[in-house]
Protein backbone atom coordinates (compact mmCIF):
# COMPACT_ATOMS: atom_id res chain seq x y z
CA UNK A 1 0.00 0.00 0.00
CA UNK A 2 1.43 3.82 -0.68
CA UNK A 3 0.84 6.39 1.63
CA UNK A 4 1.47 9.95 1.07
CA UNK A 5 2.13 12.36 4.10
CA UNK A 6 2.32 16.08 3.59
CA UNK A 7 3.81 18.49 5.70
CA UNK A 8 3.20 21.98 6.24
CA UNK A 9 2.96 24.86 7.79
CA UNK A 10 0.15 27.23 7.70
CA UNK A 11 -0.10 30.33 5.86
CA UNK A 12 1.87 28.60 3.38
CA UNK A 13 0.83 29.21 -0.13
CA UNK A 14 3.02 26.59 -1.85
CA UNK A 15 2.15 24.42 0.70
CA UNK A 16 -1.73 24.78 -0.23
CA UNK A 17 -0.87 24.71 -3.84
CA UNK A 18 0.88 21.24 -3.12
CA UNK A 19 -2.00 19.68 -1.12
CA UNK A 20 -3.99 20.20 -4.24
CA UNK A 21 -1.39 18.99 -6.63
CA UNK A 22 -0.96 15.68 -4.46
CA UNK A 23 -4.83 15.18 -3.72
CA UNK A 24 -5.85 15.32 -7.44
CA UNK A 25 -3.05 13.15 -8.30
CA UNK A 26 -4.32 10.43 -5.85
CA UNK A 27 -7.57 10.90 -7.24
CA UNK A 28 -6.38 10.34 -10.76
CA UNK A 29 -4.39 7.85 -9.81
CA UNK A 30 -6.85 5.68 -9.26
CA UNK A 31 -5.67 2.96 -6.47
CA UNK A 32 -5.08 2.22 -2.73
CA UNK A 33 -3.47 5.06 -1.06
CA UNK A 34 -3.47 6.27 2.24
CA UNK A 35 -2.86 10.80 2.26
CA UNK A 36 -2.59 12.59 4.88
CA UNK A 37 -1.64 16.17 6.17
CA UNK A 38 0.19 16.89 8.90
CA UNK A 39 1.02 20.92 9.72
CA UNK A 40 3.94 21.41 11.27
CA UNK A 41 2.77 22.76 14.90
CA UNK A 42 1.36 19.29 15.74
CA UNK A 43 4.70 18.58 16.24
CA UNK A 44 7.74 19.55 18.07
CA UNK A 45 11.39 20.61 16.39
CA UNK A 46 13.20 17.21 17.61
CA UNK A 47 10.24 15.73 16.44
CA UNK A 48 10.38 17.52 12.61
CA UNK A 49 14.73 16.70 12.80
CA UNK A 50 14.03 13.28 13.60
CA UNK A 51 11.42 13.46 10.60
CA UNK A 52 13.93 15.26 8.42
CA UNK A 53 11.67 17.77 7.56
CA UNK A 54 13.30 20.72 6.31
CA UNK A 55 11.57 22.50 4.47
CA UNK A 56 7.57 23.50 3.59
CA UNK A 57 5.88 21.70 2.05
CA UNK A 58 7.96 17.88 2.34
CA UNK A 59 6.00 15.51 0.65
CA UNK A 60 6.93 12.08 1.68
CA UNK A 61 5.47 8.90 -0.29
CA UNK A 62 6.03 5.33 1.26
CA UNK A 63 5.30 1.74 -0.30
CA UNK A 64 4.83 -0.95 2.45
CA UNK A 65 6.19 1.25 5.30
CA UNK A 66 9.43 2.45 3.55
CA UNK A 67 10.10 6.21 2.17
CA UNK A 68 10.31 5.54 -1.39
CA UNK A 69 10.21 9.24 -2.48
CA UNK A 70 10.50 12.40 -0.78
CA UNK A 71 9.33 15.91 -2.26
CA UNK A 72 10.41 19.43 -1.24
CA UNK A 73 8.93 21.92 -2.35
CA UNK A 74 6.04 22.24 -5.29
CA UNK A 75 5.84 20.09 -8.54
CA UNK A 76 3.63 20.07 -11.02
CA UNK A 77 1.31 17.71 -10.72
CA UNK A 78 1.83 15.58 -14.09
CA UNK A 79 5.39 14.95 -12.11
CA UNK A 80 3.86 13.60 -8.86
CA UNK A 81 1.18 11.34 -10.68
CA UNK A 82 4.23 10.45 -12.75
CA UNK A 83 6.00 9.33 -9.24
CA UNK A 84 3.01 6.98 -7.77
CA UNK A 85 2.85 5.52 -10.97
CA UNK A 86 6.16 4.50 -10.90
CA UNK A 87 5.85 3.31 -7.20
CA UNK A 88 2.95 1.92 -7.45
CA UNK A 89 4.15 -0.49 -10.37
Amino acid sequence: MIRIICYTKKNCEPCKIMMRIVSNAVVDANTDISYSIRHNDSFTVEELTKLKVRMYPTTVIEKDGKEIARLEGTFPQAYVADVINKIEK
